[in-house]
């Protein structure tokens, strides 16, 4: 004789599983584009805050070197911070591509052995990306260089 239990087994049906599988799939689906923009926004924060604190960095590299001048080239995709007359290299700094640093003022950002920017006629930074566009400001006298958001 055959059990009769054997044949009553609880489970779920073809239908039932490709129904759930659809549905996970389009939540899948509609969370791939909010977790691009959450990377693209976090490497934005990232990339202002270490291109901050580089400014900094080479501020207070001039202070405390004064025969050497300490300086950032900013190239298409990289920026450099070099030092000395034969440009030594400290860092090298790759810019992601979805950012973008307008330098046609001032390729170069160095600072005098006080602190102050050089040149500060030339001009400003402006670094755009896809969401936001920031200016960086440097203030007269020994002050603090920063990065305001527009």
């Amino acid at each position: 004789m055959i059990n009769s239990s054997l044949f009553n087994r609880n489970g779920f049906t073809l239908l039932e599983v490709l129904i759930v599988l659809g549905i996970i799939s389009f939540i899948i689906l509609l969370s791939i584009p909010i977790s691009f923009k959450i990377i693209e926004t976090h490497q934005e924060k990232n990339f202002i805050e270490m291109f901050e604190f580089d400014l900094l960095y080479i501020q207070s590299l001039a202070i405390t070197t004064t025969k050497e001048n300490v300086r950032i080239v900013i190239d298409k995709d990289q920026y450099k911070i070099v030092k000395g007359e034969r440009d030594s290299l400290i860092s090298i700094r790759t810019i992601p591509e979805n950012i973008h640093i307008n330098t046609r003022l001032r390729p170069i950002i160095s600072f005098d052995e006080n602190g102050r920017i050089r040149d500060p006629n030339k001009g400003r930074i402006e670094i755009e990306t896809k969401q936001s566009k920031y200016i960086v400001i440097f203030p007269l006298g020994k002050g603090r260089c920063s990065i305001v958001k527009q």
